[in-house]
């Protein structure tokens, strides 16, 4: 599947692609499907990586094209998502998005996040296809990382540094917001706090980090369809208290609400994320206590 692009592919790493032969390789990656194109991406990132690990130096003259290559595809796929901004700044890959907008992004390596709405992702496409996979992160995502053991994924988000392997986690970290978290559901991070402290997590684990006193927190959360049912619209709880549901509203909500109930009480259920007067009224009915919101 998808051969002629793959000798496309060949070609412009030899140097040997036409005007015209480079035109069909932007419009066929227009084309085809994000998981299509993840794949590629990461077969061309592995078959190089091979060559590189055996020292056949003349392919070390392709990281430029390859990184050139993965940019097209990048591109290929914001067009795809036309709500999705693609900027270049310093030599820095700029993908942000505008509110109330969900997309999918496939990095050079095969890597797949699905972005919410008011996120920027920003990596350096060259270095990146050095192997220096590195990013820098604010907003909330959903990561699917390639298995790379030589070349370890590394986010930069507010206040902490996450170090992945072969992994799958939501991630959220505003700026404005003095709690992020990492939910993780399938492989291993290694988190380091701006303070200095540092936690491994494992799946079905879920880190809080206090931005403002570089303390860890770790919690029980669920599988992909809790941690990151917003792709749904929807908020996902299970037993949490009034606190982390407050900060709930602040995060989905852009809202201010203080919740005064029995401290014991707990919340489980589903909110709306596109109507705020219905999930109040789920929150108060449900908490049992007085709430009021305030933006």
């Amino acid at each position: 599947m998808y051969s002629s692009i793959r000798q496309l592919l060949r070609k412009y790493r030899k140097n040997r692609i036409s005007s015209d032969e480079m035109r069909c390789l932007r419009e066929e990656v227009e084309q085809i499907s994000d998981n299509d194109l993840g794949d590629l991406l990461a077969d061309d990132w592995a078959d190089f990586n091979s060559g590189y690990r055996f020292g056949r130096r003349r392919r070390l003259l392709t990281w430029q094209r390859v990184a050139a290559v993965a940019a097209i595809a990048v591109l290929s796929l914001m067009i795809w998502h036309q709500h999705t901004l693609l900027s270049h700044t310093a030599g820095d890959t700029v993908v942000a998005l505008s509110q109330r907008l969900t997309s999918e992004v496939t990095l050079p390596d095969g890597s797949a996040i699905v972005l919410r709405s008011n996120s920027q992702l920003t990596y350096d496409a060259s270095t990146f296809a050095r192997g220096d996979r590195r990013v820098q992160f604010t907003g909330e995502g959903y990561f699917d990382i390639h298995s790379d053991a030589s070349h370890p994924f590394t986010i930069a988000a507010p206040g902490f540094e996450a170090v992945v392997k072969g992994t799958s986690f939501n991630l959220y970290g505003n700026p404005s917001d003095s709690i992020a978290e990492l939910a993780l559901v399938s492989g291993v991070v290694e988190l380091r706090t701006a303070t200095g402290q540092s936690t491994t997590l494992r799946p079905n684990q879920k880190a809080l980090i206090n931005r403002n006193t570089g303390v860890l927190t770790i919690k029980p959360c669920g599988d992909k369809a809790e941690v990151a049912s917003w792709q749904r619209d929807e908020i996902q709880l299970d037993g949490v208290d009034a606190r982390e549901l407050e900060r709930t509203f602040r995060r989905y909500y852009d809202t201010t609400v203080t919740i005064d109930c029995d401290s014991a009480t707990t919340f489980t259920g589903t909110l709306p994320i596109s109507s705020m007067p219905v999930a109040l009224k789920v929150v108060q009915l449900a908490m049992g206590g007085r709430v009021t919101a305030r933006p």
